[in-house]
């Protein structure tokens, strides 16, 4: 019995002895753990900076070279789009974000797992659209619409766009990060505003000079065709004196966007910098002050793009400001604590804390809310009153034909997703559809539908539209739920060191610089350079505002708030979204990226640890391969079938063109055709060589020399563009138009019957075009005095089918559709058509044209 208590008590303190021993290596182990920690933890900030410099680089150079939707379309987004996703793909690698790569296990019913899914599969949708509902990959082929190189060019922007956001909703769990990168939106909105400035006062009275000294001369230095007296000469010069700046932008209204939402960001900011400075103590010689620079430079900036925006004439920019503000002043004055400090501030500074003062800035954020509320009613009031005489502009009286030429371009975007409702027009293709569902009042051919709901419509159907509404919707969620809990339990807010401040800090500077220096290189390699003149003010400014903020947040760290910082995002990003409710610029890379990267910071985690990987299992290792080697192969698609041939394909275009301009046309030709090899999806080259082709066999007719040969190679160039065409009936017209030169040459009746076939479709595919109608009027006149009856359908010996229209009712439709709506630039006498009749020599050079209603009238 004894020795059994003694064996039992001996087997006890073996046990106790042996847990003694293992707790001990234990913590050797954690001990030994520390220093491998503290290192991965390093490693891993230095990459997230190197990730944060990345996206700073693609949002100046959004802004700084940006494309609008047409270039976009034309594949000048190409490079930016690739870059970002390879962007996308080497943060996942690199660091992991168990929080993109293991979202599927917090749920489908999480608002932030639809916050990150709602925009996948958005991108999705639209990469269906454009690869699948273009034709492509099927062989069915859409009746209107299916130009798949501009659809697959969109489609890339689109996905770079979702992987831009949701890798950046991560980096700005971190506070340093987002303060910083409000910043480096400021010194992109203030070069944006100092060369609309530059451009409005002095850049373009200088253009309106030189065009009225000469204008042939600078319409020729542009590329432009437009003949004096036609319609597209009365629009480029109403335009160029009526329209408002443009800056990098290639329109006013995709510039006022940016501009808008920094004027917001901006305000929101100076707001925030007063609050924080009131609230805090500076101890009696400014050590944790926020310092009086930031709100000067903040003020001026914000004097800077009012100015700007004005200028630019944009109604919807000027309007959603004043909203945004209005709203923001009534929301501030609801809730008294948002700007100011709370006894525990949102972002500890952990090396160098600050002391407050509870109830400092509370009546300053009373005052100054009533005065921006104040201000926001008065600007309302007085740009309803007096705004037709600002700056030249027509505020009031032009606002109701703006409203009603957006409702036009709507109901014509619903028109499209009835009849096709699962893809509309697919990306990149709607303002080809467009032609065929304009309305006949409506006078322009727009490229998008002005607001980012029924461009999105149109781009992919009501799955889409449906995506998009709950992605803005969780959006909304999450950034009130943010602003909430960071307002009620300051001290859950993050936690941020002056080191990860600083080294945020310099990521950005050098981000932003490396993209400098790209856009400059870039800009000297293609010849494509900035505006000079302008930049050497612009730079500078921009250059000041963003040092004077980086500078202000790595000596202090408390420029804004968590909370301020996500609510100045949100209320600019309102802005941009309500600017395009009645504008376009929903794929423009310059306006986007802005929205996002500020959409990012509205809607970021509040704890930046929630975000970095916590865990080495193969699952986790395996989700981060699956999801980088996703990014990574659609990098190489782009690459391999867009941005490859793309950009080859223009090289060989300017190659073309130098040799042209040099009279070396056979070196041209044989170019081009290296233009269409390289890639088949190419319609531009295909329209250049079939006109260079067309050219040397009008030579050869008009020296009375054999055309066999000549004629046979320019009908397999037009034949090829027609293929290339589709169902673009701009395309198809100016190869009908080359075929009509043949006829006015040289009489041959197969060229003016294919012609009328290629008109016909054109004007099936735009039936409310009136220079198409009556252009194919003429063409109808010709042919019945040539014996080919088109208003009994008769099919002439050639093979012609050009149904069952009259000339008399195509001249009738196209004098009314010239009347439609009361807009001078459609009236016939501006267009100028073809007169399908034989010229001989004299139209061997250039195509006779005359105005349609001179052709018309037989005169």
């Amino acid at each position: 019995m004894t020795g059994r208590k003694a064996a039992s008590k001996g087997s006890g303190r073996s046990s106790r002895e042996s847990k003694a021993a293992g707790a001990n290596d234990s913590h050797a182990n954690v001990a030994t753990d520390k220093p491998l920690r503290r290192e991965r933890y390093e490693r891993l900030a230095v990459a997230k900076s190197a990730v944060f410099g990345g996206l700073c680089a693609g949002l100046v150079w959004a802004s700084y070279y940006p494309a609008d939707s047409t270039a976009v379309e034309q594949g000048d987004a190409l490079g930016l789009s690739l870059g970002l996703m390879v962007w996308a793909a080497c943060s996942v690698w690199a660091f992991g974000f168990s929080s993109v790569v293991a979202s599927a296990r917090v749920g489908w019913s999480s608002s932030s797992w639809w916050l990150d899914a709602a925009p996948v599969l958005l991108a999705a949708w639209v990469t269906v659209a454009g690869w699948v509902g273009t034709g492509y990959l099927t062989s069915w082929s859409p009746s209107v619409g299916g130009d798949v190189r501009a659809a697959t060019n969109e489609v890339w922007w689109w996905v770079a766009d979702v992987a831009c956001f949701v890798i950046a909703r991560r980096l700005f769990a971190n506070h340093a990060r987002s303060v910083v990168a409000v910043g480096v939106v400021m010194g992109a909105g203030a070069l944006l505003a100092s060369h609309t400035l530059h451009q409005y006062f002095i850049s373009f009275p200088q253009t309106i000079r030189e065009y009225e000294s000469d204008p042939e001369g600078m319409l020729a230095k542009i590329g432009l065709d437009a003949e004096a007296g036609s319609a597209a000469r009365m629009i480029f010069e109403n335009r160029m004196r009526d329209g408002g700046p443009t800056g990098t932008f290639a329109l006013a209204n995709s510039l006022a966007g940016p501009l808008a939402i920094s004027l917001v960001l901006a305000m929101g900011a100076l707001i925030g910098v007063l609050a924080n400075r009131k609230a805090y103590d500076t101890h009696g010689d400014g050590a944790g002050s926020v310092g009086s620079l930031p709100g000067v430079m903040l003020g001026l900036l914000s004097g800077l793009l009012a100015v700007a925006l004005f200028t630019t004439g944009s109604r919807s920019g000027v309007l959603s400001v004043v909203v945004v503000g209005g709203v923001g002043a009534l929301v501030w004055l609801m809730r008294r604590k948002l700007f100011r400090r709370s006894e525990s501030t949102g972002a500890e500074i952990v090396n160098e804390p600050a002391t407050q003062s509870p109830g400092a800035g509370k009546g300053n954020f009373r005052v100054w809310s009533g005065v921006l509320a104040v201000l926001s009613i008065a600007a309302f009031g007085i740009l309803w009153r007096f705004g037709h005489g600002i700056l030249g502009g027509e505020w009031v009286s032009q606002a109701p034909a703006t409203i009603q030429l957006r409702l036009q371009y709507w109901r014509s975007t619903l028109a499209m997703a009835a009849d096709y409702p699962v893809f509309a027009a697919r990306p990149g293709n709607f303002q080809i559809v467009y032609q065929k569902y304009r309305d006949i009042l409506a006078h322009e051919l727009i490229a998008e539908p002005h607001n980012f709901f029924f461009e999105t419509l149109a781009c992919g159907g009501w799955g889409a539209a449906g995506l998009l509404v709950v992605w803005i919707g969780v959006s909304i969620r999450a950034t009130w739920k943010g602003v909430n809990a960071e307002a009620q339990h300051p001290e859950g807010a993050r936690r941020v060191s002056m080191g990860s401040i600083r080294s945020s800090v310099i990521a950005a500077a050098l981000g932003a610089f490396v993209s400098f220096v790209g856009v400059w290189y870039h800009g000297i390699v293609a010849g494509d350079l900035p505006d000079f003149d302008a930049h050497l003010i612009a730079v500078p400014i921009a250059v000041s505002v963003l040092a004077v903020w980086l500078v202000s947040v790595a000596g202090t760290g408390i420029v804004l708030t968590p909370m301020q910082c996500r609510m100045v995002a949100s209320a600019s990003v309102a802005t941009g979204m309500l600017h395009l409710c009645f504008s376009g610029g929903w794929t423009v890379p310059g306006v986007s990226m802005f929205l996002l990267t500020l959409a990012a910071i509205a809607t970021s985690p509040a704890d930046e640890r929630s975000t970095d990987e916590e865990d080495g299992s193969t699952s986790l290792l395996s989700s981060r391969m699956v999801v980088s080697g996703l990014l990574l192969g659609l990098a190489l698609v782009c690459y391999w079938f867009s941005y490859r041939p793309v950009s080859r394909s223009e090289q060989a275009i300017v190659q073309a063109n130098m040799l042209a301009s040099t009279n070396r046309r056979p070196a041209a030709s044989a170019m081009l055709r290296d233009a269409l090899s390289i890639d088949p999806l190419n319609a531009d080259a295909a329209m250049w060589l079939a006109g260079l082709d067309n050219q040397a066999l009008l030579v050869s007719m008009g020296r009375g020399q054999t055309e066999s040969r000549s004629r046979r190679i320019a009908d397999e160039s037009i034949r090829e563009a027609v293929r290339r065409s589709g169902n673009d009936p701009t395309r198809l017209r100016a190869v009908s138009e080359l075929m009509l030169q043949r006829y006015q040459v040289g009489g041959n009746r197969a060229d003016i019957v294919e012609a009328a076939e290629l008109l016909s479709r054109a004007r099936e595919l735009s039936p409310t075009h009136e220079s198409i109608t009556a252009q194919y009027a003429e063409v109808l006149r010709e042919l019945e005095r040539l014996g080919v009856d088109g208003a009994d359908g008769v099919d002439s010996s050639d093979g012609a089918d050009i149904g069952g229209e009259s000339a008399a009712e195509m001249a009738d439709r196209a004098e009314m559709l010239a009347e439609s709506g009361g807009v001078i630039t459609r009236v016939l006498r501006l267009q100028r058509i073809l007169p399908a009749r034989v010229i001989g020599a004299p139209a061997v050079g250039q195509p006779v044209r005359a105005p349609a209603d001179e052709v018309l009238a037989g005169k």
